[in-house]
């Protein structure tokens, strides 16, 4: 029986696939007032706003990902209709929004998945994946040594901030247990930065300086530590043993995180580093319960000498320390 598409034209029943099932897609209903040539400017569809729960609007995205499943499926089973062939562009195009927002809110690799693209439309739609379209989809990682061209490649400040946003909270969640007081000072200024987005108290483009100011700090831990006479490993245990109460992470007006280095702290923490070197010349320490027991009773009675931890305290640091430890030997 014939019907009408929004086009106004007539198709016959077997044609209905476009008039009837895809009339969300062709009337833009998830889209609405977006151009379709800006895939950022379509993913931000997606973006969080102050009044969203988590890092992006999910719901949102679940509605625009079920019709486009059943986008494809419908549009696989209609080739190779010659109506159908008008719609591969719009398909592809779609394939790269939805792959773009997998990649920046929901933190998924962002390379191609066919699993909801049928065999007869896949290789039409690759061949009209827009070459940039595909370089910006590759996974940024922080220590990437081109992390900084390929941010300046991006193509809006929105886009570059949400690129770093994901990509610094993903290195932050990574290097955490490492040493919680630093990286949790970092992921907390992190969202800080993002908050001031969504409220608009500063704009993407002052996003995206202050996150690279923030991605900078990452890469400082090793400097950080030595300007205070540790190691790495020996700087960590210093921020658990102080708390973190003589470092803090730069503000507006301060681009760095900043340790003030206490003495009696660093001779604490060097006492805990002997006591560690003692005993991590265990074969599989890491996974030997007597020996980090062994561990966290030395702990204790080397900072009970400070007599300012109660035995709850004790227990804590030492619990804290041994797993910062154990962190960072395991990799």
């Amino acid at each position: 029986m014939p019907c009408a598409s929004e086009h106004g034209t007539v198709t016959t029943s077997n044609e209905s696939y476009y008039s009837r099932n895809h009339t969300a897609y062709l009337n833009n209903l998830h889209l609405k007032g977006r151009d379709l040539a800006d895939v950022w400017d379509c993913i931000n569809v997606f973006a969080p706003d102050p009044n969203t729960e988590g890092n992006f609007k999910a719901d949102v995205y679940e509605r625009f990902n079920a019709d486009y499943r059943e986008f494809s499926r419908l549009m696989d089973r209609a080739i190779p209709n010659p109506k159908a062939l008008p719609y591969v562009g719009r398909l592809a195009r779609l394939t790269e929004i939805r792959a773009y927002t997998r990649a920046h809110f929901l933190q998924e690799d962002a390379r191609l998945n066919w699993t909801d693209i049928g065999a007869k439309v896949k290789k039409l739609i690759d061949e009209r994946i827009d070459a940039n379209v595909r370089e910006l989809m590759k996974p940024v990682g922080v220590l990437d040594q081109d992390f900084d061209q390929k941010i300046a490649a991006l193509p809006h400040d929105e886009a570059r901030a949400s690129v770093m946003e994901h990509t610094i909270r993903a290195y932050i969640n990574e290097k955490l247990a490492d040493n919680p007081v630093f990286y949790g000072k970092l992921s907390e200024q992190l969202e800080r930065i993002i908050q001031d987005l969504r409220n608009q108290v500063i704009d993407a483009a002052e996003a995206a300086k202050l996150q690279a100011a923030l991605k900078a700090q990452l890469d400082a831990e090793e400097d950080i530590a030595a300007q205070i006479g540790l190691s790495a490993e020996a700087f960590a245990i210093y921020e658990i043993i102080d708390g973190g109460t003589t470092s803090r992470i730069f503000d507006r007006d301060q681009t760095e995180y900043v340790v003030r280095m206490d003495e009696a702290q660093k001779e604490a923490t060097e006492k805990v580093m002997s006591v560690l070197a003692e005993h991590i010349a265990v074969v599989d320490w890491q996974s030997n319960l007597e020996t980090q027991r062994l561990m966290r009773r030395d702990i204790k009675r080397v900072l009970r000498d400070d007599a300012k931890y109660t035995e709850d305290e004790l227990d804590d640091l030492a619990n804290r320390i041994v797993d910062a430890f154990r962190s960072r030997g395991s990799r």
